[in-house]
């Protein structure tokens, strides 16, 4: 079955395009784009309207985040940065005992999908 995944796929795609035409790919374009954006409007806006209503020194938040995001995204394992987030936040002034439930508790919920 696995190796008849990827070239069913390319066959259910080149099938939509086929019958669909030209209003096809752009209506999945147009959905990516949708989704690309609200991503960024509900991500990048939430954070910023948050840290700026909690007064959140955001360029020092992002410098100690930084060691944490570089290993999630290097070793594709949010697991394998908790200890350096903690790290992170512990120096950002984040008191421990706030740090020892919620960055675990965040990591369970985010594994759970």
């Amino acid at each position: 079955v696995m190796f008849l995944a990827l070239p069913g796929m390319i066959a259910a795609l080149a099938y939509g395009v086929l019958r669909g035409g030209a209003a096809a790919v752009e209506g999945m374009g147009r959905f990516v784009a949708a989704a690309i954006a609200a991503h960024l409007l509900v991500g990048v806006g939430l954070f910023a309207a948050i840290a700026l209503a909690a007064r959140l020194p955001i360029a020092a938040f992002l410098r100690e985040c930084r060691p944490a995001l570089l290993l999630a995204v290097t070793t594709t394992s949010s697991a394998a940065a908790l200890p350096k987030a903690i790290e992170g936040m512990e120096r950002f002034g984040v008191p421990r005992s706030t740090l020892g439930l919620v960055m675990p508790l965040g990591l369970s919920f985010n594994l759970a999908g």
